[in-house]
Formats: C-alpha cells, structure tokens, sequence
C-alpha cells in the first residue's frame, strides 16, 4: 500500500511539473491588477491582494 501511495506522489508530482509555471517577469509582474488599481471612482472596485511566502515585505516594496 506505501509502495502504491509513493508512486501516486511521484505520478501527481510528475504530472504537475509538466503544466509547470513560469517565473513571472517584473516587466509585467501583475500588470493588469496594476493597471485595475489605477481606475478611479465610481468604476474602481476592491481588489484583495493575498502573499503567501517569507520574503513578503520585499516583493511588496518591489512592485511599485
């Protein structure tokens, strides 16, 4: 059974390395939210930002 559940982790991480997600560029890094942040009232909206990660301070102070 350990045997079966170890080769289903390595199928699925196999598998999900082939999708695979490309760096993001900091020419473009969020672009479009970027721009959205832009609008002004009564078209704006709330937009949520959500990081996950340690180095949060520091990408924050780098998109801008």
């Amino acid at each position: 059974m350990k045997f079966r559940y170890l080769i289903f982790t390595f199928l699925m991480f196999a598998v999900s390395q082939l999708n695979g997600q490309e760096i993001a560029l900091k020419a473009n890094y969020l672009e479009k939210i970027k721009a959205e942040m832009l609008v002004e009232w009564p078209k704006n909206r709330t937009i949520n930002l959500v990081y996950h990660g340690h180095s949060v301070a520091l990408r924050i102070r780098s998109l801008f």
